[in-house]
């Protein structure tokens, strides 16, 4: 283990103001004196690195960097070059001074971190210093934060565990292409040159999928996207994974490449509203700007499923949908599993835009966690009155809009199903909840930076469409008070107060 090279350990940042404890914290971890410790602002300038086994996990690079608030000499030069490391983490901690707390520079960093999608914790040191309401209040402000003494190496020990347990969640040994396809197979991984990646890198999740197919027997092929038409020559699926951000790119550089004879399954849920108020989904987009005289077998997924919890081999339960039922019979045959079900449609508007709208609608349900939070002054506190009875309205509204567009009822099932799931987590949730809490939307959007939100895309679309159709007389504005809401909280800066009164109605068809 102690020969281990350095690129292969797990990369652990250590961050925080200057004087907060960070040398310190690494050096109790490391268990001797590396990282200099001193009362003078500014004595960590370029980040410290040190290999060590943190057992029993296993080799990592603990890097200590320079203090955020650095205001000594070329700080601010300090300061950067620390951020920039962030592009080589796997992990990070943030330490926090609890006699001195900073949220608006934990705030700073984070929105960086999220920019790489770099996991962290928060550990507030100086515990020997804390009273027991102080500690209340940092809990209030920091999501599970854990309160360590670096002087007294109180929780020392405490913290390794968390930063194992941590770890070891991303190193589970679960397949994530290796169980999908049979030994032998071949897979084309396209990898586009990403100016902001890493120099000498590939991005953590392009390492792991290649890994994956190295276990399992897989033969992967590595190309830009300018070499993807060569490369293949003989496959028999192409997937495609673009979010709606990426979609320019998708039509204008894969699609004239791809080869006529091999299916296309793609996993972009999305659609676009036309100036008649018309929403197309993506897959009728791709159809649209595939190159002239060029016939591809378009198809698509649409359902409720997160992909740590596939990987998990969490039951789950999506739909293919395409032109051609013969083709989908032949997607399934490759794809489906013991715990990764497959249902079949032609009903392509149906089951896309059943799935595209509900990213509108866990925004507006989403609002409900952020109110409790305001209401109770507690983060973490749910009313699920509330966030049932938004939810009801959204599938209420989501079931208009189907029929609205052409799609068969029942295809509702997935739209419903991919809301319950995307409001439970993940940055439409978080969204939602910065809005509840009281932030406006550009002061929630700030809080996000460098985060893609597709619910802010679709909603805005939804709405749009809808206001186009209301002007043509064909639906009326009051069938959709949830979407019309969020719409106005979005583009039109209102606060968030729900039209509670907007959802009732009365039903006097049985007394009748």
């Amino acid at each position: 283990m102690n020969t281990t090279p350095n690129a292969n350990r797990k990369h652990i940042g250590i961050y925080g103001n200057t004087n907060s404890g960070k040398s310190s914290l690494m050096n109790k971890i490391l268990g001797q004196d590396i990282s200099l410790v001193s009362n003078v602002e500014g004595t960590t300038t370029d980040p410290v690195q040190k290999a060590m086994e943190l057992i029993p996990f296993g080799p990592v690079l603990l890097i200590d960097t320079a203090g955020l608030e650095d205001k000594s000499q070329l700080g601010e030069i300090r300061v950067k070059k620390s951020f920039e490391y962030l592009k080589r983490l796997d992990f990070a901690i943030y330490v926090v001074d609890g006699k001195n707390l900073d949220v608006d520079t934990y705030k700073k960093w984070k929105r960086e971190a999220n920019k790489y999608n770099i996991k962290h914790m928060v550990v507030v040191n100086k515990l020997d210093r804390l009273s027991d309401d102080e500690r209340s209040n940092i809990n209030n402000i920091f999501d599970k934060p854990l309160f360590i003494s670096a002087k007294n190496n109180e929780n020392i020990d405490k913290l390794k565990d968390e930063l194992i347990k941590s770890l070891e969640q991303d190193e589970e040994d679960k397949p994530i292409v290796g169980d999908l396809l049979p030994y032998g197979s071949n897979v084309v991984l396209v990898v586009p040159i990403d100016s902001e990646a890493p120099k000498g890198r590939i991005i953590l999740p392009q390492v792991q999928v290649i890994r994956d197919c190295l276990d399992h027997g897989i033969k992967t092929y590595v190309v830009r996207d300018t070499e993807l038409e060569e490369a293949l020559k003989g496959a028999d699926l192409v997937l495609g994974g673009v979010s709606s951000f990426g979609l320019d790119w998708f039509c204008d550089e894969i699609l004239p490449v791809l080869p006529e004879d091999v299916p296309v399954l793609t996993v972009t849920k999305g659609m676009v509203d036309l100036e008649d108020g018309t929403l197309v989904p993506y897959p009728h987009i791709f159809a649209q700007r595939q190159p002239e005289g060029k016939h591809l077998n378009l198809n698509a997924i649409g359902g409720p499923c997160t992909s740590y919890e596939l990987a998990d081999h969490d039951d789950s339960h999506v739909a293919f949908c395409g032109k051609d039922i013969e083709t989908l019979k032949y997607i399934k045959s490759l794809l489906e599993t013991d715990y990764y079900h497959i249902s079949l449609s032609t009903d392509v508007v149906g089951v896309e835009c059943a799935v595209a709208m509900k990213n509108a609608y866990a925004l507006g349900v989403s609002l409900a966690v952020g109110l409790a939070e305001k209401r109770d002054r507690k983060i973490g506190s749910q009313h699920y009155n509330s966030q049932a009875a938004l939810f009801g309205q959204s599938v209420k509204e989501m079931t208009k809009l189907l029929e609205l567009i052409g799609g068969k009822p029942e295809n509702i099932i997935h739209g419903a199903g991919d809301l319950y799931v995307t409001i439970f987590g993940g940055r439409t949730r978080k969204i939602g909840t910065l809005l509840g809490r009281g932030l406006s939307f550009e002061e929630a959007m700030a809080e996000l930076q460098g985060v893609t939100l597709e619910s802010i895309v679709i909603s805005t679309r939804t709405a749009r469409a809808v206001r186009k159709l209301a002007e043509r007389g064909i639906v009326s504005l009051e069938d959709f008070p949830l979407l019309m809401h969020v719409d106005a909280i979005i583009n039109q800066g209102a606060e968030v107060n729900i039209p509670w009164k907007d959802f009732t109605w009365n039903d006097f068809s049985l007394a009748e």
